[in-house]
């Protein structure tokens, strides 16, 4: 009864530990957003939905580019009701690169200034696939179609960024995934995997996928920040959230792994709630400002693997980005 009684009290102790260790930072910034206007990919559903609500309620003008618009207009609706401000839903594809110049040229008739880009939709499903644009699954969604999205947004980001006293930023959420690259990181002559690496087989062999494309998100930011000096960029990493982005991840283990994923982040991860915090944090906190381009984990700045930082890469990642999504100036 003593060791029963035992192994009860360390399991809710290590039960709440976890808690606290998922739950992460928190957004203190009461900074208002009235009638700035926030672009954000996958608003309709978790982390996207949370961070959308959380600018709409600051008084943002929101713009969700989303797959599923059924859910994106049940989504907006509730947006809409909660901030008292306009929510509009475009499709959005990232596994098109057609669909991401539609959304784009959409998103300028809708504002002529963008003051908050938010990359948020994301994938990380169990295999290497092809997009009709001839590119790896995970690498389009995740990367190249922001990076596109970005670029052709560029004109309304700066047209903001022109105002006095203008605070313009470009958030992409990325992931502390970016290390299943483990210490060869980017691999710049494949970034895309268009060679045998779309034929990885096995439980964990599309980490590597996943990893490649949120490094890429990374080195996405820290090259925005040098590019401009008008505009902030930031990447982070959301934390161990129970989302719909699980779903996609246990397509690619094994039964036993699936359960002990699914239940731990059931159970123990951040809500989509806690899990937008970050986010919110890069696109309104002040304190944010003195770390342009930088890597957020829950609300504060960390440094990513010391062998992940090669600046080489990072400047090539923006070269690469621009033929692969066929980006002319």
């Amino acid at each position: 009864m003593f060791l029963i009684s035992v192994g009860l009290f360390l399991t809710i102790y290590f039960a709440l530990y976890l808690t606290g260790w998922f739950s992460g930072g928190v957004c203190k910034s009461k900074r208002r957003l009235d009638g700035k206007t926030v672009v954000i990919t996958g608003g309709n559903t978790g982390i996207g939905y949370e961070t959308a609500l959380d600018l709409a309620k600051r008084g943002a003008i929101i713009i969700m580019g989303c797959r599923n618009i059924k859910k994106a207009n049940d989504a907006a609706l509730k947006i809409r009701t909660a901030g008292k401000q306009p929510v509009h839903v475009v499709p959005l594809d990232l596994a098109s690169l057609s669909s991401v110049r539609k959304f784009a040229a959409e998103v300028c008739q809708i504002a002529s200034k963008v003051e908050i880009l938010v990359n948020n939709a994301g994938i990380m499903i169990g295999e290497g696939k092809g997009t009709e644009d001839g590119l790896e699954l995970h690498m389009q969604v995740n990367h190249l179609g922001h990076f596109l999205l970005t670029m052709l947004l560029e004109e309304a980001l700066q047209k903001a960024a022109a105002e006095p006293g203008s605070d313009v930023r470009i958030v992409n959420v990325s992931s502390d995934g970016h290390k299943f690259t483990m210490k060869k990181g980017l691999d710049i002559d494949d970034p895309n995997f268009c060679l045998e690496s779309w034929a990885f087989t096995g439980h964990f062999a599309y980490h590597r996928l996943y990893g490649q494309s949120k490094l890429s998100q990374i080195y996405h930011s820290l090259e925005l920040a040098n590019r401009y000096d008008n505009i902030t960029a930031y990447s982070l990493h959301p934390g161990a959230v129970n989302t719909e982005i699980a779903r996609y991840h246990q397509a690619g283990l094994g039964s036993i792994i699936t359960f002990i994923t699914d239940n731990t982040l059931r159970f123990f991860g951040k809500t989509p709630a806690e899990g937008a915090q970050t986010t919110v944090y890069c696109c309104v906190d002040k304190e944010a400002l003195k770390n342009n381009g930088k890597y957020f984990v829950d609300c504060q700045q960390k440094d990513i693997f010391p062998w992940l930082n090669d600046d080489r890469k990072q400047k090539l990642m923006w070269d690469v980005s621009k033929k692969l999504v066929k980006f002319e100036e």
